[in-house]
């Protein structure tokens, strides 16, 4: 069998809406890594030239079949990516390095560990989906990125490739802020536990945005 090869396109209408979902059932079926939700941010114009989000999805292939898939994306500054990386791009502006840009594996504007390559499960997939980021870090090497970035992975997928990746990848650490319940019935029961000044402001923004006709349905 050939080895395995990596392409890569610069929007996800190009690509098979059921090869690409198939792939993300496999692998979870996460929605935020659906066709239908990336082609979302391509057509609202959230990702593009002029956003700052060069979208560019790989696809590995074999034999003929997709073996792994990933959106990726060129990042020109560090908008809607949560990483504050700016003390980085400083470090690098001294020694005479670009920062920006970086190619970014992660989904745009969403400070969720969510992100990892569609594959099967189990060790084949795995093993595909490793072979895709490695493929990609070398295009990101050629292609005249800073580097490639991994941005909030998945963590299971997390785990794997930093039991398997060995001294190539270098963990980040970060610090997050997590909501938690703590057994209130609804909004209101939440606001409860606001300051007066406090709950007068939210209502006053609800307010504001129900003016304009926003609504929100889950």
């Amino acid at each position: 069998m050939p080895e395995p090869t990596i392409q890569l396109y610069p929007s996800i209408r190009g690509l098979d809406r059921e090869g690409w979902n198939a792939l993300n059932q496999a692998s979870g079926a996460c929605p935020f890594l659906s066709w239908e939700f990336l082609a979302l941010l391509e057509e609202s114009g959230a990702v593009g030239e002029d956003a700052g989000w060069q979208p560019l999805y790989a696809i590995l292939s074999g034999g003929g079949r997709w073996l792994a898939a990933a959106p990726f994306y060129a990042a020109a500054d560090p908008r809607g990516q949560f990483t504050w990386d700016g003390g980085m791009e400083a470090a690098a502006d001294a020694y005479g390095l670009s920062w920006f840009p970086k190619l970014v594996g992660m989904v745009p504007f969403t400070p969720s560990p969510l992100w990892r390559p569609l594959a099967a499960p189990g060790p084949q997939g795995f093993a595909h989906a490793h072979a895709l980021i490695e493929a990609v870090a070398g295009l990101a090497s050629e292609g005249g990125y800073s580097a490639l970035h991994l941005q909030w992975i998945h963590p299971p997928f997390a785990e794997a490739l930093a039991a398997d990746g060995g001294p190539r990848w270098l963990a980040w650490r970060r610090q997050a802020y997590l909501w938690e319940n703590q057994g209130y019935p609804d909004f209101e029961g939440y606001l409860s536990s606001f300051s007066k000044n406090m709950r007068r402001n939210v209502k006053r923004e609800q307010a504001g945005i129900a003016a304009r006709g926003v609504s929100a349905r889950v």
